[in-house]
C-alpha cells in the first residue's frame, strides 16, 4: 500500500482490491455517491475506516489499512443472507467532527449527527461487530425512529454493556476501560462521567476511539498525568485529537491557566490537533475554491515550539495583495511580493491584535475548522500600528 495520501475514491478501490486479493468483497461493489461496498448480503460503510486511515500516522497507515480490511472481510464473511438493521444495534457514536465535515465540503449527505462538543459529533450506528454503520435518515425512517428515538435507544443499548469500567492510576485520575470500540461514545451519557469522584469540574480528553480519560479541573496532578497519557495514546491505532473538554452546560473545549505545570502539553497537543485538522481541510481545496473563489489563498497552520515543551504557538501567512483565507492562529507571518514575485516577510503580527484593531479584517466563511477571509491591503504605517515585530532569524 502507498504511503501517500488517498482520496476517497481511490481509498475505496484500493481497500477493494485488496480485499478481493485476500478472499473477500467477491460480490462486492463500490457505490461512489454512498461511499460504501455493497452486495446482496452487506452494505458497508466506508467512513469510519477512511477516518481511521486518514488520521493515523504515516509509518501506521499500512499495518492500519490492512486490519481494516480484515476487520471488514470478516464481518462480509459472517453474513451472507439480507443484512439486517434493527434496533438491538444501534449504538451512540462519538466521532471526531473533521470526518463529517470534509463529507459535506465534498458535497456528499452525512447521516444524521449532533455536536457533542465543538471538535467531537454524535450519530446513531449499527453496530455489528467487525463493521460501524452509520444510521441514514432513510435507516431510521425504516424502524420508524426519528433521530432523538433512535439516540435513546441507541443510549439504552450502549448502557446495558455494563457498569462503567474505568482504571485508576491515582485517585481522581480515570481512564476507560472497556475496549470495545465505544469508550469514548460514553462521555455524553450522563450518569457516566458526572459519577466519578474528581477535584473541580469533569475534565476529559479523547486520544484515541478506545481511551476516555477523565479528571478534575483543581486536580493539578491528574490534569498532568491526563496529559501525558494523552500524547501517549494519541500514537495509537484510531488516535482522535489532543483537545481537553470541561463539562460546563456542555462538554467545552478547555485549557488549563498559562501558569499551570501542564499547560505547555496541553497546549501543545491541541495545537498539533489544530494543525492536522487544517491540514485536512486542505485536502479539499478545490472544494473550497469553488464556493469562495478560484484565487483566494490557502495557507496552513503551523505549529513552533521546542522539545522540552516550551513556547509552543501557531502561525500562519497573510500574502498582502492576496485574499486569503486564513486559519485561526496565534500570531501571522505577514508577507509581501517583490518585484519578482518572490514572496518576503515582511513581520509578525498577534491575531487578537488585528482582531481588535481591525475586526472588519477577519471574516468568517462558515467552514470547520473556521477560516477567516482577509482582504485588506493596510499600508506599512498601519501594520506597524497594529503591533507588526519583526520576523525572528531561525
Amino acid at each position: 500500500m502507498p504511503f501517500t495520501e488517498l482520496s476517497r475514491d481511490s481509498f475505496a478501490e484500493l481497500f477493494l482490491n485488496t480485499g478481493r486479493r485476500s478472499g473477500f468483497f467477491s460480490k462486492s461493489h463500490y457505490v461512489k455517491n454512498l461511499f460504501t461496498l455493497e452486495s446482496n448480503a452487506t452494505n458497508l460503510c466506508l467512513d469510519n475506516a477512511y477516518e481511521e486511515y486518514l488520521f493515523a500516522p504515516f509509518w501506521k497507515r499500512n499495518r492500519v489499512f490492512s486490519h481494516l480490511v480484515q476487520e471488514f472481510g470478516a464481518y462480509e464473511s459472517q453474513h451472507t443472507g439480507a443484512h439486517t438493521l434493527t434496533r438491538e444495534h444501534l449504538m451512540p457514536h462519538v466521532k471526531e467532527r473533521m470526518t463529517l465535515a470534509l463529507l459535506e465540503l465534498d458535497g456528499n449527505t452525512t447521516a444524521p449527527y449532533r455536536g457533542v462538543a465543538e471538535h467531537l459529533a454524535l450519530e446513531v450506528v449499527f453496530d455489528h461487530g467487525g463493521a460501524m454503520l452509520p444510521a441514514s435518515q432513510e435507516d431510521l425512517a425504516e424502524l420508524g425512529l426519528n433521530f432523538d428515538d433512535a439516540l435513546e435507544i441507541a443510549n439504552t443499548n450502549l448502557l446495558k454493556r455494563g457498569e462503567p469500567k474505568f482504571s485508576s492510576p491515582r485517585p481522581g485520575f480515570y481512564i476507560s476501560d472497556w475496549n470495545d470500540r465505544f469508550d469514548v461514545s460514553r462521555m455524553h451519557l450522563p450518569s457516566i462521567v458526572p459519577s466519578l469522584a474528581v477535584r473541580g469540574r469533569h475534565v476529559v480528553m479523547t486520544p484515541n476511539r478506545d481511551t476516555l480519560l477523565v479528571t478534575g479541573a483543581n486536580d493539578s496532578v491528574g490534569l498532568t498525568m491526563m496529559a501525558e497519557t494523552a500524547a501517549s495514546a494519541l500514537m495509537h491505532s484510531g488516535s482522535m485529537n489532543g483537545y481537553a473538554y470541561r463539562l460546563d452546560a456542555r462538554w467545552t473545549p478547555w485549557l488549563p491557566d498559562t501558569d499551570h505545570p501542564a499547560f505547555t502539553l496541553f497546549n501543545k497537543l491541541a495545537a498539533e490537533s489544530d494543525s492536522a485538522y487544517y491540514g485536512a481541510q486542505l485536502e479539499m481545496q478545490q472544494a473550497i475554491r469553488s464556493r469562495e473563489g478560484s484565487g483566494v489563498c490557502l495557507p496552513g497552520l503551523k505549529v513552533t515550539g521546542d522539545y522540552l515543551y516550551e513556547n509552543w504557538s501557531t502561525q500562519t501567512t497573510w500574502v498582502l495583495g492576496q485574499t486569503c483565507l486564513l486559519p485561526k492562529a496565534e500570531e501571522i507571518v505577514v508577507i509581501h511580493l517583490d518585484e519578482n514575485g518572490k514572496q518576503v516577510p515582511t513581520g509578525v503580527l498577534k491575531w487578537d491584535d488585528v482582531a481588535k484593531a481591525h475586526p472588519e479584517y477577519l471574516k468568517p466563511v462558515g467552514l470547520y475548522p473556521e477560516r477567516y477571509r482577509i482582504d485588506a491591503k493596510p499600508i506599512h504605517m498601519e501594520l506597524v500600528a497594529m503591533g507588526l515585530k519583526p520576523v525572528e532569524a531561525s
